[in-house]
Parts: C-alpha cells; structure tokens; sequence
C-alpha cells in the first residue's frame, strides 16, 4: 500500500491541518494506521472492523 500512498504527504498534510479522518475498511484502517504513526501520526477508530480512523492530537480533548 505505501506505493500506492504518499504516507509522507499524508502525514505533512495531518501536521499542517492539524485534523484528518478517513473512512476505512478493517484492512486498509490497520495499514494507515501503522504507516501514519511510523510517520509521528497518532490516529484512533471507531470501530475494530472498520470504519473512521481519526487523527489524534496531543490538544484533542475528550
């Protein structure tokens, strides 16, 4: 998937815009998910078997 994705891109764009989600499938979400926080990107889902990967920041409030 990373040669289909520009993760670096992805992950420049999250630290400028500070925001991002994406709707996902189980598998694709998994892979985002480890390539973007191999990138300093901490992300969180909705949902173990797909669904919304949403970026984290460290002022996100709860």
């Amino acid at each position: 998937m990373e040669s289909k994705i520009n993760f670096n891109f992805l992950a420049e764009k999250i630290k400028k815009n500070k925001k991002w989600s994406s709707y996902l499938d189980d598998k694709d979400l998994t892979m985002y998910a480890h390539a973007l926080f191999n990138r300093g990107i901490l992300t969180g889902e909705n949902s173990c078997m797909g669904g919304s990967l949403i970026y984290i920041s460290p002022e996100t409030k709860f």
